[in-house]
């Protein structure tokens, strides 16, 4: 019988650099990486396990402030408006969050499929589902999204999430999961990273 060889990255950083990237996004180098389904070796460290729920709770938020600039899905009836976007379409949007300013990506040395492929090989979908289901559900609860059928791992493809991008205090809300440094200026005459109004 022969093994299965598996090729895997890793990398060794301090405790303190990690939670400040996961809460602060001040690089998005690790946290970028762990807005991706990861594998955890070991028990974890609870601290660092928060750190990543606020992560990836972040990352879904981000993804539907960004999601509402690309996509004319539309459904409503005079002042109501409600998105709807794929699930596959909101974690395509959270992967390349930390690709989106990424040199490599521009002069052509990563692979321009990359977003493409980590949410869509095989096995991937799953895994996103697995990552994401708790804050999308918790999301759900505070009525700020809605699903068309749960979060099953079943039919994927057609699972969508509804919501209304241009209620003000929708986007306020989602704009309180992000690392405070995205959401404010960082002088009194700048402009906020995302446009939250």
């Amino acid at each position: 019988s022969s093994k299965r060889q598996r090729q895997i990255k890793y990398g060794v950083v301090s405790k303190d650099d990690l939670i400040d990237d996961l809460l602060e996004w001040r690089y998005l180098y690790l946290a970028g990486r762990m807005h991706k389904p990861t594998l955890v070796i070991g028990s974890g460290d609870d601290r660092i396990l928060e750190c990543q729920t606020n992560n990836i709770r972040a990352a879904l938020a981000a993804s539907l402030l960004l999601l509402d600039d690309v996509n004319d899905s539309k459904i409503g009836n005079g002042n109501s408006s409600h998105s709807i976007t794929p699930l596959t379409d909101v974690f395509a949007t959270i992967a390349n969050l930390s690709y989106a300013g990424d040199l490599r990506m521009f002069l052509g040395v990563e692979d321009p499929n990359k977003v493409r492929k980590l949410v869509h090989s095989p096995g991937q979908i799953e895994r996103w589902i697995n990552m994401y289901r708790e804050p999308i559900l918790e999301l759900d609860k505070l009525g700020l999204l809605q699903f068309n059928n749960g979060l099953s791992n079943e039919e994927t493809a057609s699972q969508v999430i509804q919501w209304e991008p241009h209620d003000l205090s929708a986007r306020r809300q989602l704009a309180t999961y992000l690392p405070p440094r995205l959401s404010e200026p960082t002088h009194k005459n700048a402009k906020p990273c995302m446009n939250i109004a």
